[in-house]
């Protein structure tokens, strides 16, 4: 019965500090605050999901200011918030470092979104033939019918 008493609180000591060391490493973690940030923007994807998401994408890039996914979900959570000039910065940051091809797709659709809604439509169209160039079937549309 003492055994059996011991062991079980030896578990429970150990399962608290995996638990514990487990939320530091996610605390630590830039992919774990994009996703964050990308879920809350999935259930809400409009100012206030953007809104809500833009502090995770923050924490994130705070983290590991090269995460390259962070830069592109910030970008387009910039979009919907409207803040076009910085969601361009972001875009540029993230087609600086990116070596992912679907970043690199997410950051041209995004900063061509974000050029459209400032009226540079002929900047917004190079992006998009850049995206549409690397495989996007959404871009090509969009220069098809737009460009």
């Amino acid at each position: 019965m003492k055994k059996r008493n011991l062991l079980a609180n030896f578990l429970i000591v150990n399962i608290f500090l995996f638990m514990t060391f487990f939320e530091k490493v996610k605390a630590n973690n830039a992919n774990y605050f994009m996703e964050l940030g990308n879920k809350k923007m999935s259930k809400n994807e409009n100012f206030n999901g953007a809104k809500n998401a833009l502090l995770d994408f923050d924490k994130a890039i705070e983290i590991d200011h090269l995460h390259e996914g962070s830069y592109v979900s910030r970008c387009y959570a910039k979009y919907l918030l409207k803040e076009y000039y910085s969601a361009i910065s972001d875009c540029n940051m993230a087609l600086k470092i990116s070596k992912n091809i679907d970043n690199k797709i997410g950051a041209y659709i995004n900063r061509g979104i974000s050029k459209e809604k400032l009226g540079d439509m002929s900047g917004a169209c190079s992006d998009w033939r850049q995206a549409s160039y690397l495989g996007d079937d959404k871009a090509k549309n969009w220069v098809r019918l737009d460009c």
